[in-house]
């Protein structure tokens, strides 16, 4: 052993040599990242906001093939530097960082590590260097054992297992940098993160959230708060707060000899984490292995659902874990790899999906083929938890003629989980496995980019797949062979049938994440997204929340409060727009309904709650860095009038139309006969005197208790309105009605008639949404609180006639699939064209969903998937569901999961 450390450090020496002149080769040639460069425009894994519901699965079609993309990505070439042993992606796959652990350097030493980080360049279609490259510190540090990528792949995280301490060998460590692009350089962001014992192998296992600001990192080796529990194993999570990494909550430990922490993973958010412990105990001295999840609650890790436990002696469940973006899906290893019986059967992966509180198997387990060991000591998890990566060895992992294998696996109907393409042969065999090869592989958010480490002894190197529907495609020029040639059929002597030209179909879509943004990173918050906001383009956007400041009986003060984000095209993620905006202490309902103008400079919200349900609506403007009230508030005149659950601006966001559902034509008394007609009000903002003055006179309802003024609409001209009165009539058939502003007679004048609901008990008015010229309309008839198991709900969208006289149904009416709807049709929002209509419902099974259509030759046909997740539907929301001007981006608010989501429509990849 100790001439082997010799030669190992003359080649250490050698190595030194050759990277003096690498280096200065790179410093002439290496360009960075610039902003024009910048290979994605949104990042699928969910950039979030302060601390992320995953897209629908997008179907794959057959054929399917992993298709390397572009060139092959080759370190220094030093013989042995483990290079490949450790990757990670962003979410579109198209930068990687790789580690090389045992790579040797000048400056530190034999195996301290190295790390670097390359981008596709798409002018070039080459892989180049981001950045500079990061050593190790000392002698064996084994810096690059973990790696791993914020969602948009400037933000790196790295751990070094074995570095030395004055106490001893192994205690471990992590560092994040930031990527600094005016410089080109990578910085370190905040300080080392060390172990607490020596020994720890701290950084075994390591992950970070979307927006790089969170860490978990497992110490497997670690002996507990007492030191003399030997490898009950630790995880530790921090998040960076603008200063330095500041612990989350406490330690989680293992049991002894669990070895908890040997794998971590994260969700987006970072406040869920799945831990596995592949050598924890259970019965009889069995050595089963298990897994744990946790969520972060009011600075407190709590366990969700029981332990996942394995099945077999020895099996290591919980070699490796992978969680989805939501946190709701795990994937755990039962890999089997250290201690077990070698035969088929006991090495397996096994996917888990969380709901109610308890976790169910996702189809059957993976399992290992005949020929194959090492499996699956590595797995990644796609953002919607549909889609596993896993790698395996063909042959014995001893043998120098073993193979390495990534295989993916898709899951179908729900039920099944499906081989997607080939396996891809990851590692030559001629120098054989090398290394533990527990974080080699890397599936990017969607699963179509699949990124490999291949860590032999020499030339190891990291390749890039694409998933594609063919191996190789010919050229243009190329004759076929005679074995691809078709039969040439003869002629027909009949002449062939006319054919009837079908209806052309819309290019398919899809609807990809664009990020999630959730409460503050505070304890105290919740419902957040119960109700959202879009400008016209997208890339503003306003989320609520709620805010308790103490739990009860000590404190109670709950307000409601608003915050409005912009999309940093630049960095990838959603940024916040000045500070956030709160309501009174005990105005829980400040937040009820929001809008945004069309450029996102003017911003309203109302309360319906406020000064005895009074209700109230502000208007703040936009002024460089914060935002300014506008004018004073709009409040109820008499009491129960709840002001603010229906506001609508205008495109420049100077004309307001607010509702007063429950407001009253002569007084504020809840007996009368005519009580909560519900009122509609419109202002127009004076700005020399800083003031809303009414706009025309109150739009009242006309029948008691029809709540006129639950919804309403404005055109971009803020001069014709659309009013929702759901209970209107006998069975609350519920109606919309739609005026027009007479500049000269002050007055609103209605257009055509009453759009009245059809069905009893059906809230038509529910919800309703406007074009941005006033020419069309879509009103939702959601039936929420009176109707039947059997009621079906439906949307309709009308085109006013060139007379103004008349509104005609515009396409076919959108059902819902089946009976047993609730609440089909809330929250419904137009494109500014009126071609295309989003809108909320609860499915059957209680389940909340967000439905688009668009327009296509007299039919409305739906664009991309239902987006399920949507919040608690224990209590109405109409204001959860934003679709911007122009159609491209979709807002989702999800009050249950405390969060909103954003999509942005895609043409579907091949």
């Amino acid at each position: 052993m100790y001439f082997r450390r010799i030669s190992m450090s003359f080649l250490a020496l050698s190595v030194c040599i050759v990277s003096v002149v690498s280096a200065a080769e790179e410093s002439i040639s290496t360009r960075s990242l610039t902003h024009e460069e910048a290979p994605f425009v949104f990042s699928t894994k969910s950039p979030i906001v302060g601390s992320t519901k995953a897209p629908a699965p997008t179907p794959f079609s057959e054929p399917l093939f992993w298709n390397q993309f572009r060139g092959t990505i080759n370190g220094p070439g030093a013989y042995d530097d483990h290079l490949g042993g450790a990757v990670d992606s962003s979410a579109n796959g198209r930068i990687v960082a790789y580690g090389a652990r045992y790579d040797s350097t000048c400056e530190a030493g034999f195996r301290a590590g190295t790390v670097r980080v390359s981008y596709y360049d798409s002018e070039s279609s080459e892989w180049k260097q981001l950045g500079q490259t990061l050593y190790g510190e000392g002698e064996e540090d084994y810096f690059g054992k973990s790696v791993k990528l914020s969602a948009n792949g400037y933000t790196l995280a790295v751990s070094a297992n074995a570095y030395k301490t004055s106490d001893g060998d192994g205690a471990g460590y992590f560092e994040v940098y930031k990527y600094k692009k005016k410089k080109k350089t990578w910085k370190r962001l905040g300080k080392r993160i060390t172990s607490e014992g020596m020994g720890d192998e701290s950084g075994w296992g390591l992950s970070l959230s979307a927006d790089g600001m969170t860490v978990a990192v497992g110490s497997y080796a670690h002996d507990g708060p007492s030191d003399n529990n030997n490898n009950i194993g630790q995880t530790r999570i921090f998040r960076f707060d603008d200063t330095d990494w500041v612990q989350r909550g406490k330690s989680i430990y293992g049991e002894v000899d669990s070895r908890d922490g040997t794998s971590v993973d994260l969700s987006a958010d970072g406040m869920m984490v799945v831990i596995g412990g592949p050598e924890t105990v259970y019965g009889l001295g069995k050595k089963l292995g298990r897994a744990r999840v946790f969520k972060y609650i009011n600075d407190k890790w709590r366990q969700k659902g029981d332990d996942l436990i394995g099945k077999t002696d020895g099996g290591e469940m919980g070699l490796a874990v992978s969680i989805s973006g939501d946190g709701k899906t795990v994937a755990i290893s039962a890999g089997c790899y250290y201690y077990c019986e070698k035969k088929p059967g006991n090495d397996r992966v096994k996917v888990y999906k969380l709901k109610a509180g308890t976790w169910n198997k996702v189809g059957e387990s993976i399992y290992r083929e005949d020929n194959e060991s090492a499996f699956a000591k590595a797995i990644s998890l796609s953002e919607d938890g549909n889609t596993i990566a896993l790698n395996a060895m063909r042959g014995d992992s001893d043998d120098y003629t073993a193979e390495g294998l990534a295989k993916v696996y898709n899951l179908v109907d729900g039920k099944k989980w499906k081989k997607l393409g080939q396996s891809v042969i990851f590692h030559p065999h001629l120098f054989g496995y090398n290394g533990d090869n527990s974080d080699n592989i890397a599936l990017s958010a969607n699963g179509r980019v699949l990124v490999v480490g291949s860590s032999e002894k020499k030339n190891s190197n990291v390749k890039v797949f694409r998933l594609g529907s063919y191996k190789d495609t010919p050229s243009p020029t190329q004759s076929p062979t005679a074995s691809t040639k078709a039969p040439i059929a003869a002629p027909s002597t009949k002449a062939p049938k006319p054919t009837l030209s079908p209806r052309p179909s819309l290019p398919k879509k899809y609807w990809g994440e664009k990020g999630q943004i959730l409460a503050p990173d505070e304890p105290g918050f919740y419902n957040t997204g119960f109700s959202v906001a879009s400008s016209k383009e997208g890339n503003i956007i306003a989320i609520n929340s709620d805010f308790e400041s103490a739990p009860p009986p000590t404190g109670n003060k709950k307000k409601g409060s608003a915050m409005i984000y912009k999309f940093n095209l630049t960095s990838n993620v959603w940024e916040t727009m000045g500070k956030r905006i709160f309501g009174n202490p005990d105005e829980s309902s400040f937040g009820v309904s929001m809008a945004l103008s069309a450029q996102g400079t003017h911003f309203a919200i109302g309360s319906t709650g406020y000064d005895g349900d009074r209700g109230r609506v502000n208007i703040y403007s936009f002024d460089e860095d914060d935002w300014l009230q506008l004018g004073q508030s709009l409040v109820g005149k008499c009491r129960k009038d709840s002001v603010g659950w229906g506001l609508s601006l205008s495109t420049n966001g100077e004309i307001i139309a607010v509702g007063g559902y429950n407001g009253d034509k002569n007084t504020d008394d809840d007996n009368t006969a005519n009580s909560e007609q519900g009122y509609t009000m419109i202002y127009k903002y004076k700005n020399k005197r800083d003031k809303w003055l009414p706009l025309g006179k109150k739009i009242f309802g006309e029948t008691p208790d029809e709540e006129d003024g639950t919804s309403v609409d404005l055109s971009g001209d803020g001069k014709t309105v659309i009013i929702g009165g759901p209970y209107f009539g006998k069975g609350y058939l519920g109606r919309a009605r739609v005026f027009k502003y007479g500049k000269a007679e002050n007055t609103w004048e209605q257009v055509a008639k009453d759009m009245i609901g059809e069905v009893g008990e059906g809230e038509y008015g529910t919800s309703v949404s406007m074009s941005l010229d006033g020419s069309v309309i879509a009103v939702g008839s959601g039936c929420y609180y009176f109707c039947n198991q059997n009621y079906v709900g439906y949307v309709d969208v009308f085109k006013i006639n060139k007379k103004d006289t008349k509104w005609k149904q515009l396409g076919n009416r959108i059902f819902a699939s089946k009976s047993g709807y609730k609440d089909f049709g809330n929250s419904v929002s137009l494109s500014n064209d009126g071609k295309t209509v989003a809108f909320g419902a609860i499915e059957s099974d209680g389940k909340m969903s967000t439905k688009v259509f668009q327009l296509n030759n007299k039919k409305w046909d739906k664009v991309g998937e239902t987006i399920y997740g949507g919040g608690d539907y224990s209590q109405y929301s109409s204001q959860h569901v934003a679709l911007s001007g122009d159609a491209s981006t979709l807002v989702v608010g999800d009050r249950e999961e405390n969060k909103a989501t954003v999509y942005t429509q895609l043409g579907l990849p091949s």
